[in-house]
């Protein structure tokens, strides 16, 4: 593997060689060109953090960060392939069911989510905060700057951190839909990948985390996070900062009513409705 680049003449032959797989490369693999573009992104962010944060990432982190990136890349693509074969099946259909779940008994969950303009850099960030039963116990829209997507997803965590211990709550539990961050939120990451101002965030919000009688952290698809969604572009697209207790507002009357009727549908006996 490690030849494959020592014919190179110039520049431009290294980099075609990106393309093309090492001889006797294994099939199972991640492409070669994956493995190069995940490996060179890894370093130009650990020298990011060399420069702006003065922390020098010991190589193991850093290789370890690139084999958890390959294999997500490899379960992604795997998931996409299989996924694509049920589909074109003309033998059966089938339909891939996600969607809202009610918590624990004792638990409040608050789903988070960001909606972010690149061109002025506003961005919204919705919270939802529901128990045990599908009742919505409140929400909040704000509306606020960011630097980047991914950093107005840190900024909707963090909020909805620092909210639930503004209320009192014990036992809780948070949701989104950015893989990323909430993989870093369980130490299933490094963080190599986030940038800098998100992880800052992240921290603090782990930090705060610890004095819960019980937290929990889970990435979900953007299917299961509709509602927080809702309020997110909502604040993002003219809409004003809002907070509310028990009391949502009709706009999101339908969504938190779908969410209601797809897990109660899943598991039985409906539910109480929050509405």
């Amino acid at each position: 593997m490690f030849t494959h680049f020592l014919n190179c003449d110039n520049i431009k032959e290294w980099f075609l060689l990106w393309w093309v797989n090492p001889t006797n490369w294994p099939d199972e693999y991640p492409s070669w060109s994956s493995v190069c573009a995940v490996t060179s992104w890894i370093i130009w962010k650990v020298r990011c953090k060399l420069i702006f944060d003065n922390h020098l990432a010991n190589p193991t982190e850093a290789v370890e960060t690139i084999k958890y990136y390959l294999q997500k890349f490899l379960q992604d693509d795997t998931t996409s392939r299989n996924l694509s074969s049920l589909m074109c099946s003309s033998n059966q259909q089938q339909t891939l069911v996600v969607h809202w779940s009610f918590p624990d008994n004792g638990v409040v969950k608050f789903n988070t989510d960001a909606s972010f303009k690149s061109v002025d850099l506003i961005s919204g960030l919705g919270i939802i905060l529901r128990d045990e039963t599908g009742f919505c116990k409140g929400g909040k829209s704000i509306t606020t700057w960011a630097c980047s997507a991914e950093h107005a997803e840190g900024l909707a965590i963090l909020s909805a951190v620092k909210w639930a211990q503004d209320l009192g709550y014990k036992q809780v539990m948070f949701e989104g839909d950015s893989q990323s961050i909430m993989y870093y939120l369980n130490g299933k990451a490094s963080g190599l990948g986030l940038g800098w101002r998100t992880k800052n965030l992240l921290d603090e919000g782990l930090s705060i985390a610890k004095h819960f009688l019980s937290c929990k952290f889970a990435f979900v698809n953007r299917a299961a996070n509709q509602v927080a969604d809702c309020l997110a572009k909502k604040a993002c697209n003219g809409g004003e900062s809002d907070v509310w207790i028990s009391d949502p507002p009709s706009y999101i009357f339908d969504v938190l009513n779908r969410d209601l009727y797809a897990v109660s549908s899943s598991i039985g006996p409906s539910q109480p409705s929050n509405i």
